[in-house]
């Protein structure tokens, strides 16, 4: 049986683009390395994942339904294949579910079975790179993550197509993507353009905005449109070799629109574009304190300079950019918030955004973000959404954590 010829047995004909070129005729060979949805090897994962028992017996059997249909069987370990086994360069983007018709109740059940799938591969990847299981066990944690996701915003068990398609990022041999204690941390080099620096003598630390980048009135950063209605300058960063001019951020996460120059000689690089970062994720779940991040930033440290024992390899910064690097948040949030917290241990940097970017993750709402329907079950719904009604401005933003400050 062919891809197509399974396909079309569940209704689903033509044969879309969602699969790599060449898969839809191909016979299916099985391989080494594919799927298993035997009932030994779904609980086997599960456990690995740390998924519940109750969502452990919908994941067997729905796997068992699968088992039992060849063609079902067929398309889940296609879904597989194109998410973790085509190369790390040409992932498949994945947001289509064609189990859903078929399985109807038990899809979501059956898709997390397939995502729990990964654990072999998983524990393969970390033991070439030299990682330890415990280390492999706390990042497969991440699907249990992906599961609340899921049911916080439909309330049943499964797995959003587009954080299924993202798990396939864990496999880049040469960025290592692992969970450090409360956060994940992805091997890669610097891509922004924004600029630190160190004064060798005071220790003072210079932040310079990314060039180009729109801010309001008040220097936060807005879309990078020159016709926002927001924007009130825009940034800069010029050098000649012996000094450097751009726009400063300062402590808060503004950005001066005065231009800020400083003499090289008297500093040190300390992160531009091209140097090994540590890019963190944060999962799902509460228990963000602020002892769980120092601690979880210096597993992080001590892992990745272990890792990579090359000077020239060695990462100098974590860095992150996401909704709850926000700068407003202070104003957002009470003072002692684990989230405001955070952005004080760190150095908030500038990142342009639309004014609903990140919302997602709050609200779990399906299509465009509409305030009046927005969910106010949580403190920090509640939170976010007084400060829209109020006219406060949405945005992300990011943050630079230099290894010296660890």
């Amino acid at each position: 049986m062919t891809l197509r010829e399974a396909l079309a047995t569940i209704g689903f004909e033509p044969m879309t683009e969602n699969f790599p070129q060449g898969w839809a005729d191909a016979p299916f060979i099985p391989t080494a390395d594919d799927l298993v949805l035997e009932e030994h090897a779904v609980r086997r994962n599960a456990q690995f994942c740390s998924l519940p028992p109750d969502v452990t017996e919908k994941m067997v059997a729905a796997a068992g339904t699968a088992v039992a249909e060849p063609a079902l069987y067929l398309i889940a370990r296609a879904v597989f294949r194109a998410i973790f086994l085509s190369a790390p360069e040409a992932p498949v983007r994945w947001a289509w579910q064609p189990l859903d018709a078929a399985l109807k109740d038990q899809a979501g059940a059956l898709y997390l079975a397939i995502a729990a799938g990964w654990v072999p591969l998983m524990l393969r990847h970390h033991q070439k790179l030299g990682i330890s299981e415990d280390v492999t066990r706390d990042t497969c944690y991440q699907l249990r993550c992906y599961c609340d996701n899921y049911f916080t915003g439909c309330g049943r068990i499964g797995i959003y197509p587009q954080q299924l398609s993202w798990m396939h990022n864990y496999f880049n041999p040469e960025r290592p993507y692992v969970r450090l204690g409360r956060f994940e941390y992805c091997y890669r080099i610097h891509c922004y353009d924004g600029h630190v620096f160190r004064h060798r003598k005071t220790g003072e630390t210079v932040f310079f905005a990314i060039p180009g980048m729109q801010f309001d009135a008040a220097g936060f950063a807005v879309e990078s449109k020159p016709d926002s209605p927001e924007r009130a300058f825009a940034s800069i960063y010029e050098s000649n070799g012996v000094t450097a001019t751009g726009n400063r951020v300062d402590d808060c996460g503004k950005t001066s629109p005065e231009p800020f120059t400083i003499t090289l000689a008297d500093y040190d690089v300390v992160l531009e574009m091209g140097m090994p970062v540590l890019d963190m994720h944060i999962p799902n779940g509460g228990g963000m304190t602020p002892d769980e991040a120092e601690r979880s930033f210096r597993k992080a440290k001590e892992f990745f300079l272990k890792l990579y024992p090359e000077k020239e390899k060695q990462p100098v910064a974590i860095v992150c950019s996401s909704w709850i690097f926000n700068p407003n948040l202070p104003e957002i949030l009470n003072p002692e918030a684990n989230l405001v917290r955070l952005l004080k241990r760190v150095h908030p940097v500038p990142r342009p955004s639309s004014n609903t970017d990140g919302l997602w993750f709050i609200f779990r709402h399906e299509g465009a973000f509409e305030l009046l329907k927005a969910p106010r079950k949580t403190s920090l719904q509640r939170a976010v959404t007084h400060f829209i009604e109020r006219g406060g401005r949405w945005r992300i933003g990011g943050m630079v954590l230099p290894f010296f400050e660890i």
